[in-house]
């Protein structure tokens, strides 16, 4: 058998859990020797008792070139712990193996910057992360999340629709689109060059733990975690516990104090959250290459003030009233203004508000 062959195997044994591994491959040293190990041998590594029996009647009835030819006929690729990525080989428990589909390498990178949240979004929370992923992506990062319903989905979509780099950890076997209703979302990221990820067995059902679970992995994966919106009992707070374990940085999105939608991210605010407005203040805490997006409404050869209210719409959406104050050019001037952008169609007014058109 091939060494990864080894670690498929332990993927999907009974009785040894990602913490048990890592415990018996440093006494060990290799995946191999485990799987070889006498059980007198495994005795003597604090291996014992019913698990060491349970774990025994497994191996000897397990049927592994069955599950090796199952994944080799399903083309999905395995990368073993030996293999990881520092930040993920480095986390208390990281996981045996991951199981993919599309675009391996994405995962070695370690480039990515995770975004989850509310599962049912308000418009606002739509809207902030349409417009972070876009703008993160613009830099080049991987969009990391977990294909769940709401932000999961939307940062997805908007990292595939700006032509970026997406992986989706799953809380189920990778062969298995968890929802079903992201199934052609799964696709489409296969497709268009991106992963899909999981840690669990093929044909493996989602369980209530499998997606708490994975959370570990998408912050290991990610430099660092952004939460555009999220309630207090959303699943993203433990994605931001995970990262915080892992001495990674939270980003976080404020949100109206109004919104039950949002108690969870401001409450992180006040236990090490950082609060963001924008893409370029993550990238400016994270030391990376600050968005340069100036050179872009110059080339559309604007005049002195239609740059002025580019510049401020780059920011975010205005209404006529705050450009006017703003930049202390009449309201009816900034209407005449706004109208011939808009037929260049490099504006839209949306809701009330102007804003740069994608």
């Amino acid at each position: 058998m091939d060494k990864s062959d080894y670690y498929v195997f332990f993927s999907y044994a009974v009785g040894i859990g990602p913490k048990t591994f890592l415990r018996l491959l440093s006494r060990f040293d290799s995946a191999e020797k485990i799987y070889n190990a006498s059980e007198k041998e495994l005795e003597s590594a604090g291996f014992k008792g019913k698990t060491l029996e349970k774990y025994l009647k497994f191996k000897s009835g397990f049927a592994l070139k069955k599950i090796l030819f199952e994944i080799k006929q399903k083309n999905i690729w395995v990368i073993t712990y030996a293999d990881f990525p520092q930040g993920l080989k480095n986390i208390a428990n990281p996981p045996i193996v991951l199981y993919g589909r599309g675009d391996g390498n994405l995962v070695l990178k370690e480039n990515g910057i995770g975004i989850v949240g509310s599962r049912r979004p308000t418009s606002y929370g739509v809207s902030v992360t349409e417009k972070f992923t876009a703008e993160l992506v613009e830099s080049g990062l991987t969009i990391i999340s977990g294909m769940a319903l709401g932000i999961d989905g939307i940062a997805h979509r908007e990292c595939l629709k700006k032509g970026g780099k997406t992986i989706a950890v799953l809380g189920s076997g990778v062969d298995l689109p968890t929802p079903g209703e992201h199934t052609n979302l799964y696709q489409e990221i296969i497709k268009n060059g991106g992963a899909v990820i999981s840690e669990f067995p093929i044909g493996m059902q989602p369980t209530k733990g499998s997606f708490p679970a994975r959370n570990r992995i998408i912050s290991a994966l990610s430099e660092a975690i952004l939460i555009p919106e999220a309630t207090s009992d959303s699943g993203a707070l433990i994605t931001a516990k995970e990262a915080f374990s892992q001495g990674k940085k939270v980003f976080v999105v404020p949100g109206p104090i109004t919104s039950s939608l949002s108690r969870g991210t401001n409450s992180l605010l006040s236990h090490g959250g950082i609060a963001v407005s924008g893409a370029v203040d993550v990238l400016n805490e994270l030391n990376f290459k600050r968005l340069d997006i100036r050179p872009k409404v110059k080339t559309l050869d604007l005049g002195i003030d239609e740059e002025k209210i580019m510049e401020l719409l780059e920011v975010e959406p205005c209404i006529v009233d705050r450009l006017s104050k703003e930049l202390k050019i009449s309201a009816g001037k900034i209407i005449v203004i706004l109208s011939g952008l808009e037929l260049r169609d490099i504006v839209e007014n949306v809701d009330g508000k102007w804003q740069i058109k994608n």
